[in-house]
């Protein structure tokens, strides 16, 4: 028999909830049922996507690098101290440490990264100058543009000193969130390694509502968190590892 040729396995939103629905026995209840709970696994499954920032999972798919601020756009409306804040993307989840340059004149100058005690312990913040330092502030709130709604958690990088040439572009390699499982033929941001991660999270977070025992509730978080070990020590970077032998 010959191979398929092909190397494009992914699941869709809702294949994905079909297969967890069929772990917790949710299918033995009629498609009826599936059709009516489409919707709410939907939203179950984002929320299980949501909370895998939190563990250290480093997504280096999606990892960007950016030049997308530049210190033109913002010091249009400057005052006369300098303006050191810029907001980044609504997608960026993290910035990368030590990821953080300044372009000026082509030439791309690193920044160091600093804490919120070193910045206080600047005596003069409102200094220009071409800046030789950042500091990532999380949860910031900002408009969606698709519903208006207030969402926190949008990042913004501080710099010292205040720029001071209004051509300097500032640069950043990070990682992007996730994008949302808006629609039932929706592919997910992840690659297919993440797949069985996902059934087992959703289903993980279904089982309450679908009657499983506590034995079996459990049974399904373990294989989850397995999944979640499994992802956290293989999506790493390779390093260049070199054994050097000790001669006594």
């Amino acid at each position: 028999m010959a191979a398929s040729g092909s190397r494009n396995f992914i699941s869709t939103r809702d294949e994905i909830i079909e297969s967890a629905m069929d772990l917790v026995g949710a299918l033995n209840q009629g498609t009826a049922t599936l059709a009516a709970e489409r919707d709410r696994a939907a939203t179950q499954l984002n929320y299980v996507v949501q909370s895998l920032y939190t563990r250290d999972i480093q997504q280096l798919w999606a990892v960007a690098r950016r030049t997308d601020l530049y210190v033109s756009d913002v010091l249009q409306n400057i005052t006369t101290s300098g303006t050191s804040v810029y907001d980044l993307g609504q997608d960026v989840l993290d910035v990368m440490r030590g990821s953080v340059w300044i372009r000026r004149s082509s030439v791309d100058t690193p920044l160091l990264p600093m804490s919120y005690e070193e910045y206080a312990l600047e005596g003069n913040k409102s200094l220009s100058a071409k800046p030789t330092r950042f500091l990532v502030e999380p949860n910031q709130s900002y408009t969606d543009s698709g519903n208006s709604r207030v969402i926190q958690g949008r990042l913004r990088i501080l710099l010292h000193p205040t720029p001071d040439n209004s051509t300097d572009v500032i640069g950043y390699t990070c990682i992007k969130k996730l994008q949302d499982f808006d629609a039932a033929t929706n592919d997910p941001d992840a690659p297919a390694p993440w797949m069985r991660l996902l059934v087992y999270g959703l289903a993980a977070e279904l089982a309450i509502k679908y009657g499983l025992d506590i034995q079996e509730r459990r049974d399904i978080r373990s294989e989850f968190e397995r999944e979640v070990e499994r992802l956290r020590t293989h999506d790493t970077q390779r390093g260049r590892l070199v054994f050097t032998p000790r001669i006594s």
